[in-house]
């Protein structure tokens, strides 16, 4: 296959000889025949709150935990637990 993997390879229109690849996967760039991972952690910590780690994979990224002591994903907002956040800290 003359296309990176997961590329669509298509012949040319007839007088023309040839094929054509496709664009590449999302998370890649280039020409179809040679796709590159982009990193997107480059860029403002690939969208990851400022308090994790932004770990770059072929095709994408993941973010790490929120730190000990904060509540969220890392994908949003890592924010800091509060006793008064839960049952409201056991006051009445």
């Amino acid at each position: 296959e003359p296309c990176f993997p997961g590329v669509t390879c298509t012949d040319k229109t007839a007088p023309a000889i040839g094929r054509r690849c496709g664009l590449c996967p999302e998370g890649y760039e280039g020409d179809g025949v040679t796709c590159v991972d982009n990193d997107e952690c480059l860029v403002d910590e690939g969208g990851c709150d400022a308090l994790t780690e932004c770990f770059n994979n072929y095709g994408g990224r993941t973010c790490g935990p929120c730190p000990a002591d904060y509540m969220g994903t890392g994908e949003t907002v890592c924010k800091l637990e509060t006793t008064c956040a839960d049952g409201n800290g056991g006051c009445d």
